[in-house]
Order: structure tokens, then sequence, then C-alpha cells
């Protein structure tokens, strides 16, 4: 396993168990522009997203309808749907690249 995210995996925990190893193994790259959304508020979290390069702002609509900041991620952070309603929900949130960004997701 040579893909930065398996070096990553690899660095973090040691031996990959072989089911993790094959997940790695098919995870997928790509690159965002600036502004370029990753996940749009209406749609469903389904992957596991790896930042190899860049840097993320998740953002929400509050109630007047003004844009709020929720978190910001940044090279080498992983971002996953945490809670069982995250991957059965629409989004509430967008996430969007703030910059040039590489990253790898994993379904």
């Amino acid at each position: 396993m040579t893909t930065p995210i398996c070096l990553h995996l690899q660095s973090a925990l040691g031996e990959l168990p072989p089911s993790l190893a094959a997940l790695a193994s098919g995870a997928q790259t790509h690159s965002l522009g600036n502004g370029e959304a990753l996940l749009r508020a209406g749609e469903v979290w389904s992957q596991l997203w790896w930042i190899e390069r860049g840097s993320f702002r998740l953002s929400y609509l509050d109630r007047q309808g003004r844009d709020a900041n929720k978190n910001f991620y940044l090279e080498g952070a992983m971002l996953w749907p945490i809670t069982p309603s995250l991957v059965q929900s629409p989004s509430q949130f967008w996430v969007e690249a703030l910059e040039p960004s590489q990253i790898w997701t994993i379904p």
C-alpha cells in the first residue's frame, strides 16, 4: 500500500487490519478548487474524507438565514458522518474548500 491515505493510516495505526487495508486501498482521490463544495446542504453524507492538502469549512444557515461557521478542517484531518442520522438524512450544512485542495474518499 503506497497511496498517501494508506501511508497516513499506517503511520497513525501501525499495521492495518486486512479489512481496513482493503478499504484504504480502494480510496479515490479528488481535487477541489477554492470555494468548491464537497458536501451541500440537502445531500446525504456517505463517505469518509481525508484531507491530503488544503483546508475546508463546515457551515450552515442559522435561523435568520445567515451563513455561520461550524468548524474548520486542515491538512491531515479526517471527516466522516459520525452519527447514523448524518448517513440517513440530508445534511443541514455545507463543506467547502477554502483553497485548492486534494482529498481521498472512502465510501
